[in-house]
Parts: C-alpha cells; sequence; structure tokens
C-alpha cells in the first residue's frame, strides 16, 4: 500500500474530501429549501435556501481549486478532481461517482483506490529519513 508524500498532500485530501461531501449534500437541501419556500411563499426559507446553494458553489469550487493539487502517489493522477480520463475496471462508484467514492473512503477508512491505477493507497504521509551528520 502507498503512502502520501507530504503531509500537505494529506491535508488536501482531507480537505477535499470533507467540502465534496459537504458540497453534495448542500445542493439537494438548499434547493427543497428553497423550493419550499417559494410553495408556502416564506421569504426566510427562499432565502436560506439561496445561501445554501451559494454556499455549495462555492464548495465546489474550494474543492476543484485544493483537489487539483491532491494526486494518486502512484500515477500523479488527482482522484478527487473532475477528469475525463478512463477509470480502472476495479474502480468502485458511490451514487454513481468515482469521487465520492475516493472522498468516503478517505474521511471513514484513511485509505482510498484511485480509480485511475487502481491501487491502493494510504492517506499517511511517508517517513522521512533523518539526516545524520556525520
Amino acid at each position: 500500500m502507498h503512502r502520501l508524500p507530504s503531509r500537505t498532500t494529506v491535508l488536501r485530501f482531507r480537505i477535499s474530501a470533507i467540502f465534496l461531501w459537504l458540497a453534495v449534500l448542500a445542493f439537494p437541501g438548499g434547493l427543497a429549501l428553497l423550493v419550499l419556500g417559494m410553495i408556502y411563499a416564506v421569504k426566510a426559507d427562499v432565502i436560506a435556501g439561496a445561501l445554501v446553494v451559494a454556499t455549495g458553489v462555492l464548495l465546489y469550487i474550494v474543492v476543484w481549486i485544493v483537489s487539483a493539487r491532491a494526486r494518486c502517489p502512484l500515477c500523479m493522477t488527482p482522484p478527487l478532481h473532475p477528469k475525463k480520463c478512463q477509470k480502472n475496471n476495479r474502480a468502485g462508484r458511490l451514487f454513481g461517482s468515482y469521487r465520492l467514492k475516493v472522498a468516503t473512503s478517505v474521511i471513514f477508512l484513511n485509505h482510498f483506490q484511485c480509480p485511475y491505477c487502481g491501487e491502493e493507497s494510504k492517506v499517511t504521509a511517508r517517513s522521512r529519513p533523518s539526516s545524520s551528520e556525520g
């Protein structure tokens, strides 16, 4: 099992995974609040729904920026970034999304299977050899 090259890469994976799930949950919740506010003519619910949807859009932008630098240690492809590359035959999906499967694995299992190369990687940083002065 491979390890990530640095602690900043681990942080990028965790931030991208958490924000991706928050964005995925913000859209249906915000749209439901927006529609219910329009149906029942409650201005506060319409405003709150619009703010939740806008927050979801901002979260997607943050995920897009941060996940571009979070790369698989073997194939160097960002598994949480939206790409049109061909996926591995063993790559799993969650609700039809390869990215959500990787994000869920990063959050709950502390490892992930890259959807592009199919290799497992732990979400921990490699240990650096200590430099000893002779």
